[in-house]
């Protein structure tokens, strides 16, 4: 999923409807699915040097 799709499934409801504007901006709203997204590639990394380790 792009960084655009993640934002669009912040703002739309499942509806499809847009959620009421959201008080945080669309920089921190960005910035956060940033962050998740690096905590994902972070957390994939440390489990593949695990992998490694066990090799």
């Amino acid at each position: 999923m792009n960084i655009y799709e993640e934002l669009a499934k912040e703002l739309i409801d499942e509806k499809g409807l847009i959620k009421e504007l959201i008080k945080e901006d669309f920089g921190e709203i960005i910035k956060s699915i940033k962050d998740k997204r690096r905590a994902q590639l972070e957390k994939e990394y440390q489990e593949m040097l695990e992998l490694e380790k066990e090799v």
